[in-house]
């Protein structure tokens, strides 16, 4: 069928437009790539956490130890503690993450995740719960963070 498809594009097209397509086709992932923004620059680890009911947040991961969310409930006795220790590689961070959760189950359990943020992309994890997943990506201050390049999206 492909190759159906290809015959007949190529005689339903003259020569001038073949050669613009195939020119298009080769330079299309240069010209993609230099307008892209570098993912990572710098080394100062951040994550942005999406799907939470309160809200996406970015936390700054430095120092190598500290809180990460902290919910609670005044009304009935739920809680989610979540604390990170990060300890940096060569080729980037790992991060273990230590979860004190109590739902409406009201069962208190603990839950380990470890998750690695190398410097050169920015993995898509889940974060616990199947809705909620974590980004990290790696700038040298936190002025250095585009809103757009983060969380894209209209401005509230």
């Amino acid at each position: 069928m492909f190759q159906v498809a290809g015959w007949l594009i190529s005689f339903t097209l003259d020569v001038r437009t073949r050669a613009l397509f195939l020119v298009l086709i080769v330079l299309a992932p240069l010209l993609s790539a230099q307008q892209l923004p570098v993912p990572n620059r710098g080394k100062q680890l951040f994550i942005t956490i999406k799907g939470r009911p309160s809200g996406d947040v970015i936390v700054a991961m430095a120092p190598h130890s500290r809180p990460v969310i902290q919910d609670w409930s005044r009304y009935n006795p739920t809680y989610n503690f979540v604390s990170a220790v990060v300890r940096r590689m060569p080729d980037g961070c790992r991060v273990t993450f230590t979860r004190y959760v109590m739902s409406e189950d009201y069962v208190p359990r603990i839950e380990r995740l470890e998750l690695s943020f190398p410097y050169s992309q920015q993995p898509l994890y889940r974060f616990f719960d199947d809705h909620v997943y974590i980004i990290g990506f790696y700038r040298r201050s936190p002025t250095d963070i585009d809103r757009n390049e983060v969380v894209p999206g209209p401005r509230t």
